[in-house]
């Protein structure tokens, strides 16, 4: 059965691989949870860099995800404060999220396009 998912997402937190699955399962995407978590005398002191926890889904349901999460992220962005982080940046930093958006989570890449259309850096159509 492992062999027909691949990696979607990779956290160093439990609870941010739990809230992608419960958020893909919700839209009834089959998901797994792998931890690689290093063993424990490597972690005894309290290091969590390595720690792994994988979102597995099927290669064929990748696009219909990027989609759900888009669409959940859009969502989010009218309800969400005025002072969150991303409002404060630059055009700049704005633009490296969106060409280095692996390292991002897609609420903030996609508030990121939607902050750089609104000022007029970026166009809808991108």
């Amino acid at each position: 059965m492992q062999n027909n998912y691949q990696i979607f997402r990779q956290f160093s937190h439990l609870g941010q691989a739990t809230e992608l699955r419960n958020i893909l399962e919700a839209n009834a995407i089959i998901t797994q949870l792998d931890d690689n978590t290093p063993p424990v005398d490597v972690t005894f002191a309290g290091n969590t860099l390595q720690n792994k926890f994988e979102v597995l889904i099927r290669q064929s349901d990748f696009e219909k995800t990027e989609q759900i999460l888009e669409k959940n992220a859009e969502n989010i962005i009218d309800q969400i404060d005025k002072d969150y982080y991303l409002f404060q940046f630059t055009d700049d930093e704005l633009y490296n999220i969106l060409l280095k958006s692996d390292e991002w989570n897609e609420f903030d890449y996609t508030l990121a396009q939607k902050l750089l259309i609104q000022r007029g850096q970026l166009s809808e159509d991108n």
